[in-house]
């Protein structure tokens, strides 16, 4: 599930809400936002696109090509903190 707290307004640094999305091309997003901050309101497009793969999918697409993320070798990625 999308986390709307993970966006903030470029003004005051509050959370915002997304208030729609449009789909642009089959990796990129844009999404009009609004910030929930009542002394900005600040009102905004942005666009949300893939950068890297994590995770390979499942179900590829064989147009969409997006590189591949390195894999962690420090403590993280073993477990630890």
């Amino acid at each position: 599930m999308y986390n709307q707290r993970l966006i903030r307004c470029p003004h005051c640094g509050s959370y915002c809400n997304v208030l729609k999305t449009r789909l642009i091309t089959p990796v990129c997003s844009e999404v009009t936002v609004q910030c929930r901050n009542v002394d900005c309101l600040h009102r905004y497009v942005a666009q949300i696109s893939p950068v890297r793969t994590l995770v390979p999918s499942q179900r590829p697409r064989g147009d969409i090509h997006l590189p591949q993320a390195r894999t962690l070798s420090g403590p993280v990625a073993k477990g630890g903190v």
